[in-house]
């Protein structure tokens, strides 16, 4: 059995916010996952391990453990949400003068013999 490295203590309040978003299946199964293993991972309860929690929920133990850690190093909201995006999926096309050039030429006349739209 793994030694918990991340100890999770919730607070009355912030167990009952994780009970009702388990109850009330608010959010997507995302938030409900993230929930129901932070209720599961609390001490103040009959603490689970990370291979009981993983096979009970049906998703990986490295799951359960970057919940317990993200809880325990970025906060309580930071558990519940996705990790933001350091970079877009994919760079953009054009930079904001590349763009205003494209803007210009499609506002301007068309050339003798064409149409536009």
């Amino acid at each position: 059995m793994e030694r918990q490295r991340y100890i999770v203590r919730l607070s009355s309040q912030e167990r009952q916010e994780l009970e009702n978003i388990v109850k009330k299946g608010q959010g997507g199964a995302f938030k409900i996952r993230h929930a129901q293993i932070l209720l599961h991972s609390d001490v103040n309860v009959q603490c689970k391990s990370v291979e009981e929690m993983a096979s009970m929920l049906h998703c990986n133990k490295n799951t359960v453990s970057e919940v317990r850690k993200r809880l325990v190093e970025k906060g309580f909201a930071a558990a519940l949400e996705r990790k933001k995006r350091s970079t877009p999926p994919k760079p953009r096309l054009f930079d904001g003068e590349a763009e205003a050039r494209l803007i210009a030429l499609a506002c301007s006349t068309p050339p003798e013999g064409r149409l536009r739209p």
